[in-house]
């Protein structure tokens, strides 16, 4: 009963109403907070296309991007996101050491990122280096595989003429924030980009007659009307498969495809995934490189793979027979140099074992002169005057 009351009468803190931390929203910056007036960031845009289209006239064959920073873009992050259609198009599908090229000829090594498809690691030195700030344009034009040209349009750059011709031009903050095109340069890293589609390439309007009839010809694999690599259309089933690829892919096939007069594809079975023509078609070049790469002889499992790989691309319509021709040929050159290496690897042990036989016969020979020289010593002329002579002193009266 005591232990009842002293529970009874312990003494009850009131209870604590701890207040519920409200979770802080992020604040979305937006390209019209990055300027100050819509006149600047027309002029901007403006100027950063102008950039763009006298790039596509002088070198036509090498893709260009538009990308404006945000400060996500910039310190402390330092990552700066790419769209997808262009990664998919002109990136490598793994994680690639790129140069960025500046204003200056400086070149700056970068990291490429495929996961995130972002370019991160030398992108702060690069950043740091040309002084960027938010609300800068940036225009990036593929010179050569993994290697950037960039141009920048700084906002504090814009001069007051270029201001007047923007708002001649009529641009509002509305229609540069709402367009799809200024969501493409935008590209906040919050933010998806377009799911990439099988769609035409960046060199097939659609409307152009003679880009149809290139088109259909692709897919009639009809390769004569193929004059250079800007004509090359990779269609397979029935889709358009190019954009699937990297421009370094697909500039290798083209080349593949270029010295044989035809698609590689042309046989394909019917029925066949988008992603696996795409896997195969990256193979194909992969295993192509590497071949024409090889410094060495490479031992015989590795051309036996490669082959393996072939052969089960040959039978789904692949045409590589002339890849399968080569292995061949490297097999037995392989065979030849391998024998090779094991007969002279062979021989140098047996003459290693001569060596050593003509050392030990110089060391008898050494001891057989010694011997000889004990004899003449002894003075004796054989074995036989001894005995009789020894014989003889032994008999010899006392």
């Amino acid at each position: 009963m005591k232990q009842e009351d002293e529970v009874d009468n312990f003494p009850i803190r009131p209870r604590r109403t701890i207040p519920l931390l409200r979770e802080k929203r992020k604040t979305k910056v937006t390209v019209a907070s990055l300027y100050d007036n819509a006149q600047i960031m027309g002029a901007m845009k403006r100027k950063a296309k102008e950039i763009e289209a006298n790039l596509k006239k002088t070198h036509r064959q090498c893709p260009t991007l538009i990308r404006l920073l945000m400060p996500s873009h910039l310190a402390p992050r330092f990552k700066l996101r790419l769209p997808k259609r262009f990664c998919y198009r002109n990136m490598p599908l793994a994680d690639k050491q790129i140069r960025l090229e500046g204003e200056k000829g400086r070149v700056f090594p970068a990291s490429y990122l495929h996961r995130g498809l972002v370019i991160a690691g030398g992108w702060k030195a690069f950043a740091v280096d040309h002084g960027l700030a938010a609300g800068d344009i940036l225009v990036f034009q593929l010179v050569k595989p993994l290697n950037f040209k960039v141009y920048i349009v700084r906002v504090n750059a814009v001069k007051e003429v270029d201001v007047i011709q923007s708002e001649a031009a009529g641009t509002s903050i509305v229609e540069f924030e709402d367009s799809s095109e200024n969501n493409s340069l935008m590209d906040d890293d919050d933010e998806d980009d377009d799911d990439v589609g099988f769609e035409l390439d960046p060199g097939i309007e659609s409307g152009t007659d003679s880009n149809m009839e290139l088109l259909k010809s692709n897919a009639n694999n009809n390769f004569e009307r193929v004059k250079c690599f800007e004509d090359f259309k990779i269609v397979a089933n029935g889709s358009v498969i190019s954009g699937k690829l990297p421009e370094l892919i697909r500039f290798k096939y083209y080349q593949l495809c270029l010295s044989q007069r035809s698609f590689l594809h042309r046989d394909l079975l019917k029925g066949l995934n988008v992603g696996i023509i795409s896997g195969m078609i990256a193979d194909i070049c992969d295993i192509a490189g590497a071949i024409r790469a090889m410094s060495k002889v490479v031992p015989k499992k590795d051309l036996e793979t490669w082959g393996s790989k072939l052969k089960g691309f040959k039978e789904l319509g692949m045409n590589v027979g002339f890849l399968l021709a080569r292995l061949g040929k490297l097999e037995l050159l392989a065979d030849k140099a391998n024998g090779y290496e094991r007969l002279m690897k062979e021989r140098g042990g047996m003459k290693q074992e001569l060596q050593n036989l003509v050392k030990q016969a110089r060391r008898v020979k050494e001891k057989l002169e010694l011997v000889d020289k004990e004899i003449v010593k002894l003075g004796v002329a054989g074995s036989g005057s001894v005995e009789s002579d020894f014989l003889e002193l032994a008999k010899a009266p006392w």
